[in-house]
Formats: structure tokens, C-alpha cells, sequence
């Protein structure tokens, strides 16, 4: 029962770390990502209790724009931020629908986009879980 524990701590730590590694290199990669002009066609507002019993609103954003003619939609602020983080905090920073935005999107895949540029801080949580949980499964196996 312990090797299967550990088994699965290294299975799910490994695929964190991936995750976490990929979102960094994308972001990365992100940072020299061409420009294009892009419409906000959704944007609304959630709201949900946290386990403090805070309100914790979030925007579900959706945009579109185009390349070389083609058109494409994304749903990204920046790369390896959570959705419910994405662009939660003062209704200033908000965006809004119909609102004209820069959209930064990969040269080699168009689909992929993002509304900032870079890698989120948020990435850490994933890169430190991962460690964390991989750890355990190799002190397991010892």
C-alpha cells in the first residue's frame, strides 16, 4: 500500500512539475509574442464564497482576434494564472466587453494567446506543490 502511495505522489508531483515548468517556459516565450488587436466579447463578473466566508469575485473574460485573416478566440490574461486569479481586484482593472485590447499571441501556434505578456507568480504555487508532493513519494520509497 506505501508503494502504491508513493507510486501515486510521484505520478502527480511529476505532472505538477511539468505544468508548472511549461507555463514558465511559455511565459517566457510569451514576452516576444507579436501584438495584435483584439475585442473583448465576453466579459462577466463571478462571484463565490471562500472558505473565510469572503466574497471572491473573478472575471470570466472571452476575446477574439485575428491573424493573417484568420479569426481566433482566447480566454488567457497571462500564462499560468488560474482562472479565478485572472483578473480579480478593483473594478477599474476590470475589463469590459466591446473594449478594444492588445492581444499577444504565440508565432508558431496563433491559438495560443494572452492578454499580458510573461509568467504569473501564480506558477510558483504549482512548481512548489509539485516539488513538495514529488518529495514525499521519493521518501516513501526509501
Amino acid at each position: 500500500m506505501r508503494e502504491l502511495f508513493a507510486v501515486g505522489c510521484l505520478l502527480i508531483g511529476g505532472w505538477c512539475l511539468m505544468r508548472g515548468l511549461r507555463s514558465v517556459l511559455l511565459g517566457l516565450r510569451s514576452r516576444s509574442w507579436p501584438e495584435v488587436n483584439g475585442v473583448i466579447r465576453k466579459a462577466k463578473v463571478l462571484t463565490s464564497r471562500s472558505s473565510e466566508g469572503d466574497d471572491v469575485s473573478w472575471q470570466e473574460l472571452e476575446y477574439t482576434y485575428s491573424v493573417g485573416g484568420r479569426p481566433y478566440r482566447g480566454t488567457r490574461v497571462r500564462i499560468g494564472v488560474p482562472a479565478k486569479l485572472a483578473s480579480s481586484g478593483e473594478p477599474s482593472q476590470l475589463f469590459r466587453r466591446g473594449e478594444r485590447v492588445p492581444v499577444y499571441y504565440s508565432r508558431s501556434r496563433p491559438s495560443v494567446s494572452a492578454l499580458r505578456r510573461g509568467t504569473s507568480p501564480f506558477v510558483l504555487i504549482t512548481l512548489i506543490t509539485g516539488g513538495v508532493v514529488l518529495w514525499v513519494g521519493v521518501g516513501l520509497l526509501r
